[in-house]
């Protein structure tokens, strides 16, 4: 206890480890081993009881710090200031800007070749002997799982430039579709951007790292203004200056207004959904930034100070908005004593979650009708994709190759009759129609609606109208089931000209059928 009442007082001395919020970090070095770093005056005195209280927390813990594998990393000093430093603390000298866990460590602008190691540790992900031993689906995995993973320990900490995000795009969109660190347009079946969607709306589900830099951006807004006890809240931080993360905050957020100390008067949606700037947007331009970004309302209405925040000429839109704002703030009431409450939105508890601000950005997106049957039955992975892609229009039909020039013949290869699309082959085509009466009988399903008129995905959905939760389950197993067999019965008579009749495929699919049974999809079972 001696000793660590010692160990206390010494640090208690050491002011300068942590530097004043409102001081710019100069002629300081920095001192850092595994996850630690120490901000030191290189003088003697500080250097000397730096020295001396991690000896003495190494007594009292058994953690004692090996200054020789640690680093000092001199910020805007002297050669005799580093000279000093390293011998009273021997420990290897460091240029400085430096790494720290794992991201560049500058007191100035980040340059490219401190992002550069980010995108390489992404590409360092797919290497093409791996591309080669993957279908699409596992590719798909691999982008989903560990790619955009790897993103997220810097995009949570530092604002990234979006050539950063150009340039894993790239790479992830070319492992994706062509298996190599480049994918051309043709290979690229789908646009990226609707790849990036959240599978209910559509997509892959793929990660939008642009998006997921401004949700991971919103935390710290969060935290600044809910959570009074973080250490780093009076500090100057550039996380909320984008014009799109400030913008979704403030829609994320309902305000309860008590005693105004935790609501901003000029930016936040304190009256009802609008802000002051919304009402007043020309009258806010008046208002010096420094003003708008941390004037609360609690100190706007003492004293009327939210009118000597107005700088500049008053003009005849102004002067209305000023009068009309006024008129509005005259009426408001605070309730002293009672703290400001601050709710989002997007979740039930009201507080702030990553998922929840990152599904936020695609709020208004059409819902995708056809993500349930495809994504939450079960069904080989790769099946689902080709059933996305074919609900899209996207798989390798006759029309398509005719368009692209790599066929001028688009008919049908397994009725003969008319163009093949993937709504045709899938549903509308007669010997498919035969297959279908034939496996829906099997089913139960005795009287299957038509699909003339309608597209795959409208055909499959009226299907599951009227049932119960299990045989829906049951039936869209099937569905993949059987189109995933017409589509290789299609492609042995385009590649490798052999046929099949109508009982043979029959016969074929239920064998598969039986296949899948044994791996798990027990709702085909029933």
């Amino acid at each position: 206890m001696e000793m660590l009442q010692r160990l206390f007082m010494k640090a208690a001395a050491l002011d300068v480890l942590v530097p004043p919020a409102n001081q710019v970090i100069q002629h300081q070095c920095s001192l850092y081993a595994d996850d630690v770093v120490l901000f030191i005056s290189p003088t003697a005195q500080d250097l000397v009881t730096t020295r001396e209280v991690l000896a003495l927390f190494g007594e009292a813990s058994g953690l004692h710090t090996n200054l020789q594998k640690s680093l000092i990393a001199p910020i805007a000093c002297s050669d005799s200031d580093v000279a000093l430093a390293g011998s009273l603390l021997p420990a290897g000298i460091s240029s400085f800007p430096i790494r720290y866990l794992g991201l560049p460590l500058t007191i100035g602008r980040l340059r490219k070749s401190h992002l550069q190691p980010l995108v390489d540790r992404v590409a360092a992900y797919i290497p093409t002997w791996k591309a080669s031993l993957m279908n699409k689906a596992g590719r798909l995995t691999l982008v989903k799982v560990t790619m955009s993973a790897a993103c997220v320990h810097t995009l949570i900490s530092l604002k990234v430039p979006d050539w950063v995000f150009q340039e894993i795009d790239k790479r992830r969109r070319g492992f994706l579709w062509a298996g190599k660190e480049k994918a051309t347009g043709g290979q690229c079946l789908v646009a990226w951007p609707i790849v990036c969607l959240p599978i209910e709306l559509g997509g892959l589900g793929v990660v939008n790292l642009r998006f997921a830099a401004y949700a991971l951006r919103l935390r710290w807004i969060w935290l600044k203004r809910t959570d009074a006890n973080r250490p780093w809240k009076n500090l100057s931080l550039d996380f909320g200056n984008d014009p799109e993360v400030k913008a979704m905050f403030n829609a994320s957020i309902d305000i309860e207004l008590g005693d105004g100390c935790l609501t901003l008067f000029w930016s936040d949606h304190w009256l009802g959904q609008n802000s002051p700037c919304l009402i007043a947007p020309e009258l806010c331009n008046l208002v010096r930034p420094r003003f708008r970004n941390s004037r609360t309302v609690a100190e706007a209405l003492s004293d009327k100070r939210w009118i000597q925040d107005i700088t500049g000429t008053l003009t005849a839109q102004s002067l209305s908005e000023y009068i009309i704002l006024w008129q509005i703030v005259e009426a408001v009431e605070l309730r002293v004593g009672v703290e400001d409450i601050i709710r989002w939105k997007w979740t039930t508890d009201a507080a702030y979650s990553a998922r929840s601000a990152y599904l936020a950005f695609f709020q208004g997106t059409i819902h995708f009708e056809g993500a349930k049957p495809i994504w939450k039955t079960w069904a080989p992975q790769k099946v689902k994709l080709f059933m996305w892609l074919a609900v899209r229009q996207r798989i390798w039909t006759s029309d398509r190759r005719r368009h692209r020039g790599l066929t001028s013949d688009a008919t049908c290869r397994l009725c003969d009759q008319e163009e093949e699309t993937a709504d045709h082959l899938l549903c509308t085509c007669s010997f498919t129609r035969q297959v279908w009466h034939t496996l829906l009988s099997v089913l139960g399903i005795q009287n299957s609606p038509s699909p003339a008129g309608l597209n795959f995905l409208e055909w499959w959905l009226l299907l599951r109208q009227g049932l119960s939760k299990e045989h829906k389950k049951g039936l869209d197993t099937a569905v993949m089931l059987v189109s995933w067999m017409i589509w290789k019965e299609r492609n042995a008579r385009v590649f490798n000209g052999t046929q099949q009749g109508l009982s043979q495929l029959v016969q074929g699919i239920l064998e598969e059928g039986s296949n899948w049974i044994r791996a798990g999809a027990s709702k085909l079972a029933g």
